[in-house]
Protein backbone atom coordinates (compact mmCIF):
# COMPACT_ATOMS: atom_id res chain seq x y z
CA UNK A 1 0.00 0.00 0.00
CA UNK A 2 1.37 3.38 -1.01
CA UNK A 3 1.76 6.22 1.46
CA UNK A 4 -1.08 8.19 -0.12
CA UNK A 5 -3.45 5.22 0.03
CA UNK A 6 -2.54 4.65 3.66
CA UNK A 7 -3.39 8.23 4.57
CA UNK A 8 -6.66 8.03 2.66
CA UNK A 9 -7.62 4.93 4.63
CA UNK A 10 -6.83 6.70 7.91
CA UNK A 11 -8.98 9.71 6.95
CA UNK A 12 -11.80 7.46 5.75
CA UNK A 13 -11.75 5.49 8.99
CA UNK A 14 -11.85 8.73 11.01
CA UNK A 15 -14.80 10.05 9.01
CA UNK A 16 -16.65 6.73 9.35
CA UNK A 17 -16.06 6.74 13.10
CA UNK A 18 -17.40 10.28 13.42
CA UNK A 19 -20.42 9.28 11.39
CA UNK A 20 -21.15 6.36 13.72
CA UNK A 21 -20.99 8.72 16.70
CA UNK A 22 -23.37 11.10 14.90
CA UNK A 23 -25.82 8.27 14.18
CA UNK A 24 -25.76 7.12 17.81
CA UNK A 25 -26.34 10.68 18.99
CA UNK A 26 -29.19 11.16 16.51
CA UNK A 27 -30.95 7.97 17.64
CA UNK A 28 -30.62 9.02 21.27
CA UNK A 29 -32.10 12.42 20.48
CA UNK A 30 -35.03 10.81 18.68
CA UNK A 31 -35.88 8.92 21.86
CA UNK A 32 -35.70 12.17 23.85
CA UNK A 33 -37.97 13.96 21.38
CA UNK A 34 -40.42 11.07 21.37
CA UNK A 35 -40.69 11.19 25.16
CA UNK A 36 -41.24 14.97 25.11
CA UNK A 37 -43.85 14.63 22.40
CA UNK A 38 -45.79 12.07 24.41
CA UNK A 39 -45.81 14.43 27.40
CA UNK A 40 -47.23 17.45 25.57
CA UNK A 41 -49.68 15.82 23.15
CA UNK A 42 -51.36 12.56 22.21
CA UNK A 43 -51.08 10.73 18.91
CA UNK A 44 -54.85 10.22 18.90
CA UNK A 45 -55.46 13.97 18.60
CA UNK A 46 -56.12 15.64 15.25
CA UNK A 47 -52.94 16.93 13.56
CA UNK A 48 -54.00 20.55 14.08
CA UNK A 49 -54.51 19.96 17.81
CA UNK A 50 -51.14 18.28 18.10
CA UNK A 51 -49.51 21.24 16.35
CA UNK A 52 -51.18 23.68 18.75
CA UNK A 53 -50.12 21.72 21.82
CA UNK A 54 -46.53 21.56 20.62
CA UNK A 55 -46.40 25.33 20.00
CA UNK A 56 -48.00 26.12 23.37
CA UNK A 57 -45.52 23.84 25.15
CA UNK A 58 -42.72 26.21 24.11
CA UNK A 59 -44.24 29.28 25.77
CA UNK A 60 -41.93 29.29 28.80
CA UNK A 61 -38.76 28.41 26.91
CA UNK A 62 -36.17 31.23 26.71
CA UNK A 63 -36.47 33.22 23.50
CA UNK A 64 -32.84 34.33 23.29
CA UNK A 65 -30.46 32.91 20.71
CA UNK A 66 -29.25 29.38 21.43
CA UNK A 67 -25.49 28.91 20.90
CA UNK A 68 -25.57 25.14 21.32
CA UNK A 69 -24.26 22.89 18.56
CA UNK A 70 -24.29 19.27 17.51
CA UNK A 71 -21.23 17.20 18.57
CA UNK A 72 -18.39 19.60 17.64
CA UNK A 73 -17.92 23.40 17.43
CA UNK A 74 -17.25 23.02 13.71
CA UNK A 75 -20.96 22.21 13.29
CA UNK A 76 -22.11 25.39 15.06
CA UNK A 77 -23.39 26.98 11.79
CA UNK A 78 -25.98 24.18 11.62
CA UNK A 79 -27.65 25.66 14.71
CA UNK A 80 -28.79 23.74 17.84
CA UNK A 81 -30.55 20.41 17.70
CA UNK A 82 -34.24 20.02 18.53
CA UNK A 83 -33.41 18.54 21.94
CA UNK A 84 -31.13 21.48 22.73
CA UNK A 85 -33.94 23.90 21.85
CA UNK A 86 -36.29 22.04 24.23
CA UNK A 87 -33.68 22.37 26.96
CA UNK A 88 -32.41 25.92 26.38
CA UNK A 89 -35.00 27.59 24.15
CA UNK A 90 -34.16 29.52 21.01
CA UNK A 91 -35.22 32.11 18.49
CA UNK A 92 -37.99 31.88 15.89
CA UNK A 93 -35.92 29.75 13.50
CA UNK A 94 -34.80 27.33 16.23
CA UNK A 95 -38.38 26.90 17.45
CA UNK A 96 -39.69 26.42 13.93
CA UNK A 97 -37.19 23.62 13.29
CA UNK A 98 -38.18 22.01 16.59
CA UNK A 99 -41.89 22.11 15.76
CA UNK A 100 -41.23 20.66 12.31
CA UNK A 101 -39.12 17.85 13.74
CA UNK A 102 -41.74 16.94 16.34
CA UNK A 103 -44.55 16.99 13.77
CA UNK A 104 -42.52 14.76 11.46
CA UNK A 105 -42.21 12.23 14.29
CA UNK A 106 -46.01 11.99 14.22
CA UNK A 107 -46.10 11.70 10.44
CA UNK A 108 -47.34 15.27 9.94
CA UNK A 109 -45.61 17.08 7.11
CA UNK A 110 -44.47 20.62 7.86
CA UNK A 111 -42.00 23.11 6.43
CA UNK A 112 -40.33 26.35 7.51
CA UNK A 113 -41.05 29.70 5.86
CA UNK A 114 -39.02 32.89 6.15
CA UNK A 115 -40.82 36.25 6.44
CA UNK A 116 -39.29 39.42 5.00
CA UNK A 117 -39.64 43.11 5.68
CA UNK A 118 -40.30 45.78 3.05
CA UNK A 119 -36.55 46.00 2.33
CA UNK A 120 -36.33 42.32 1.43
CA UNK A 121 -34.50 41.34 4.63
CA UNK A 122 -35.32 38.03 6.31
CA UNK A 123 -36.75 38.83 9.75
CA UNK A 124 -38.86 35.95 11.05
CA UNK A 125 -39.60 32.24 10.66
CA UNK A 126 -42.91 30.37 10.87
CA UNK A 127 -44.18 26.86 10.14
CA UNK A 128 -46.78 25.62 7.68
CA UNK A 129 -48.18 22.19 8.49
CA UNK A 130 -50.43 19.82 6.55
CA UNK A 131 -53.33 19.12 8.90
CA UNK A 132 -56.73 17.45 8.56
CA UNK A 133 -58.36 20.54 7.02
CA UNK A 134 -55.50 21.57 4.75
CA UNK A 135 -52.65 24.03 5.35
CA UNK A 136 -52.07 25.61 8.76
CA UNK A 137 -49.58 28.35 9.63
CA UNK A 138 -48.10 28.44 13.13
CA UNK A 139 -45.81 31.02 14.71
CA UNK A 140 -43.86 29.13 17.43
CA UNK A 141 -42.34 32.29 18.94
CA UNK A 142 -45.59 34.21 19.48
CA UNK A 143 -47.85 31.15 19.76
CA UNK A 144 -50.12 32.20 16.89
CA UNK A 145 -52.19 30.28 14.37
CA UNK A 146 -54.94 31.56 12.10
CA UNK A 147 -58.35 29.83 12.34
CA UNK A 148 -61.10 30.45 9.78
CA UNK A 149 -64.63 31.29 10.88
CA UNK A 150 -66.04 28.47 8.77
CA UNK A 151 -63.52 25.98 10.14
CA UNK A 152 -59.98 25.07 9.25
CA UNK A 153 -56.96 27.35 9.17
CA UNK A 154 -55.27 29.84 6.91
CA UNK A 155 -52.12 28.83 5.09
CA UNK A 156 -49.20 30.80 3.70
CA UNK A 157 -50.88 31.32 0.35
CA UNK A 158 -53.87 33.05 1.91
CA UNK A 159 -51.75 35.11 4.29
CA UNK A 160 -49.66 36.28 1.36
CA UNK A 161 -52.74 37.35 -0.54
CA UNK A 162 -54.49 39.10 2.34
CA UNK A 163 -52.33 40.92 4.94
CA UNK A 164 -55.47 41.74 6.95
CA UNK A 165 -55.65 38.12 8.15
CA UNK A 166 -52.57 38.73 10.32
CA UNK A 167 -53.74 42.13 11.54
CA UNK A 168 -57.20 40.85 12.48
CA UNK A 169 -55.74 37.88 14.33
CA UNK A 170 -53.38 40.11 16.31
CA UNK A 171 -56.25 42.44 17.17
CA UNK A 172 -58.37 39.52 18.34
CA UNK A 173 -55.65 38.01 20.57
CA UNK A 174 -54.68 41.39 22.03
CA UNK A 175 -58.31 42.04 22.92
CA UNK A 176 -58.38 38.74 24.79
CA UNK A 177 -55.24 39.86 26.68
CA UNK A 178 -53.58 36.49 26.24
CA UNK A 179 -49.94 35.61 25.75
CA UNK A 180 -49.83 32.25 23.98
CA UNK A 181 -46.13 32.43 23.09
CA UNK A 182 -42.77 33.36 24.54
CA UNK A 183 -42.93 36.91 23.15
CA UNK A 184 -45.69 39.38 23.95
CA UNK A 185 -48.16 40.18 21.19
CA UNK A 186 -48.01 43.88 22.05
CA UNK A 187 -44.51 43.91 20.58
CA UNK A 188 -45.31 41.95 17.43
CA UNK A 189 -43.63 43.93 14.59
CA UNK A 190 -46.31 43.59 11.92
CA UNK A 191 -44.44 46.04 9.69
CA UNK A 192 -41.37 43.78 9.65
CA UNK A 193 -42.95 40.31 9.65
CA UNK A 194 -44.64 40.52 6.26
CA UNK A 195 -46.17 37.39 4.71
CA UNK A 196 -46.43 38.88 1.22
CA UNK A 197 -42.90 37.81 0.25
CA UNK A 198 -42.67 34.66 2.38
CA UNK A 199 -40.23 32.07 1.06
CA UNK A 200 -39.35 28.53 2.03
CA UNK A 201 -35.62 29.31 1.86
CA UNK A 202 -33.77 32.33 3.22
CA UNK A 203 -32.06 33.50 0.05
CA UNK A 204 -30.53 36.61 1.64
CA UNK A 205 -27.79 34.91 3.66
CA UNK A 206 -25.05 35.40 1.07
CA UNK A 207 -24.51 37.23 -2.20
CA UNK A 208 -24.30 33.87 -3.98
CA UNK A 209 -27.71 32.82 -2.65
CA UNK A 210 -29.22 36.16 -3.60
CA UNK A 211 -27.90 35.79 -7.15
CA UNK A 212 -29.19 32.21 -7.29
CA UNK A 213 -32.66 33.35 -6.27
CA UNK A 214 -32.67 36.09 -8.91
CA UNK A 215 -31.86 33.51 -11.59
CA UNK A 216 -34.48 31.07 -10.29
CA UNK A 217 -37.11 33.78 -10.12
CA UNK A 218 -36.47 34.72 -13.74
CA UNK A 219 -36.66 31.07 -14.77
CA UNK A 220 -39.70 29.79 -12.84
CA UNK A 221 -41.40 32.94 -11.54
CA UNK A 222 -43.41 32.82 -8.32
CA UNK A 223 -42.66 29.13 -7.83
CA UNK A 224 -39.19 30.17 -6.63
CA UNK A 225 -40.81 31.39 -3.40
CA UNK A 226 -42.15 27.93 -2.56
CA UNK A 227 -39.34 25.56 -3.55
CA UNK A 228 -39.43 22.27 -1.69
CA UNK A 229 -37.36 22.39 1.49
CA UNK A 230 -35.88 18.96 2.37
CA UNK A 231 -36.84 17.79 5.83
CA UNK A 232 -33.31 16.78 6.81
CA UNK A 233 -32.09 20.40 6.71
CA UNK A 234 -34.07 21.04 9.91
CA UNK A 235 -32.01 18.47 11.84
CA UNK A 236 -28.28 19.18 12.34
CA UNK A 237 -27.55 15.52 13.09
CA UNK A 238 -28.94 14.38 9.74
CA UNK A 239 -27.05 17.10 7.91
CA UNK A 240 -23.81 15.90 9.51
CA UNK A 241 -24.57 12.24 8.80
CA UNK A 242 -25.45 12.87 5.15
CA UNK A 243 -22.54 15.28 4.71
CA UNK A 244 -20.07 12.71 6.06
CA UNK A 245 -21.58 10.08 3.76
CA UNK A 246 -20.89 12.33 0.77
CA UNK A 247 -17.32 12.85 2.01
CA UNK A 248 -16.87 9.09 2.37
CA UNK A 249 -18.01 8.50 -1.20
CA UNK A 250 -15.57 11.17 -2.40
CA UNK A 251 -12.67 9.58 -0.50
CA UNK A 252 -13.48 6.11 -1.85
CA UNK A 253 -13.63 7.43 -5.42
CA UNK A 254 -10.33 9.26 -4.86
CA UNK A 255 -8.73 6.07 -3.55
CA UNK A 256 -9.97 4.08 -6.56
CA UNK A 257 -8.63 6.75 -8.91
CA UNK A 258 -5.20 6.74 -7.27
CA UNK A 259 -5.13 2.95 -7.35
CA UNK A 260 -5.97 2.93 -11.05
CA UNK A 261 -3.27 5.48 -11.82
CA UNK A 262 -0.73 3.48 -9.84
CA UNK A 263 -1.55 0.29 -11.75
CA UNK A 264 -1.28 2.15 -15.03
CA UNK A 265 2.16 3.52 -14.14
CA UNK A 266 3.29 0.09 -13.04
CA UNK A 267 2.17 -1.40 -16.35
CA UNK A 268 4.09 1.27 -18.25
CA UNK A 269 7.20 0.73 -16.13
CA UNK A 270 7.25 4.31 -14.92
CA UNK A 271 6.67 4.02 -11.20
CA UNK A 272 8.37 6.87 -9.27
CA UNK A 273 11.67 5.70 -7.75
CA UNK A 274 11.89 2.50 -9.78
CA UNK A 275 15.31 1.33 -11.06
CA UNK A 276 16.12 1.65 -14.72
CA UNK A 277 16.02 -1.47 -16.85
CA UNK A 278 19.56 -2.80 -17.34
CA UNK A 279 20.80 -2.69 -20.91
CA UNK A 280 21.61 -6.25 -21.98
CA UNK A 281 22.76 -5.50 -25.51
CA UNK A 282 26.16 -7.05 -26.49
CA UNK A 283 28.99 -5.04 -28.02
CA UNK A 284 31.95 -6.31 -30.06
CA UNK A 285 35.14 -6.74 -28.09
CA UNK A 286 38.70 -6.22 -29.24
CA UNK A 287 40.55 -9.46 -30.24
CA UNK A 288 42.93 -10.86 -27.67
CA UNK A 289 46.61 -10.50 -28.42
CA UNK A 290 48.33 -13.77 -29.37
CA UNK A 291 51.32 -14.85 -27.38
CA UNK A 292 54.54 -15.22 -29.35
Amino acid sequence: MSRRSWWLCVVLATVAGLQLVAVASFLGEQRTLGAYLNRVTQASQAPSEQAKEIVLSLKNKPDEGNDSYFLLPIFRPLRPTAAQVIENGGDCADRSRLVITLLHLRGIHATKWALYNANGESKHAVVEADVESGKMVLDPLFGIWFPKQEGGYFGIRELRQDPNILLERLKELRAEKVRPGADRLEFYPANDYIYTNARTINWTKTATMRDAFSILHRMIGERAYALHRPGFVEEPALMVIYGLAVLEVFLILLWLLLRRLTKKRTAEGRLPGSTKTRDTRSFPTAPLARSS
